[in-house]
């Protein structure tokens, strides 16, 4: 456990570009996150793997119960979210309808990412709802 720790923080000050992360997401005008969370979810669809895609082709895969950002230039994005049909056999595709979002420099938006559903049951695809911004 020790030698890995140590072989891992070697590796970490060793490589040329650690540390100057910050740097270079300031040097790239990446001062402004959106950011997915994704509730854990009724049995199968927990799993289900919901991806979220910008029009800039970033993307980001989450997990029931997972979260992740994007790091972007100040503008205006739209993002969807996809996945396989996570049920046993055929079936459509989950997607959600195209979601816009923009974002200031220093700004960073949050939202909840969840399957679409009629009470308790899923009825397919998926949905995004804004739950906080910093815009000023």
């Amino acid at each position: 456990m020790m030698k890995t720790s140590l072989l891992l923080l070697f590796l970490l000050n060793a490589h040329p570009t650690f540390g100057q992360i910050p740097t270079l997401i300031q040097d790239l005008d990446l001062t402004a996150s959106v950011c997915f969370l994704r509730g854990e979810d009724n049995g199968i669809v927990n799993i289900a793997e919901a991806k979220v895609t910008l029009d800039n082709r970033q993307a980001i895969v989450l997990l029931g119960g997972q979260a992740g950002c994007l790091y972007l230039r100040p503008g205006a994005y739209f993002f969807t979210i996809g996945s396989a049909y996570p049920y046993a056999g055929a079936g459509k595709k989950w997607t959600s309808p195209r979601c816009e979002v923009s974002v200031a420099s220093k700004d960073r938006v949050l939202f909840q990412v969840y399957p679409k559903s009629k009470g308790a049951t899923y009825t397919g695809g998926w949905r995004a709802r804004m739950i906080r911004s910093d815009e000023k």
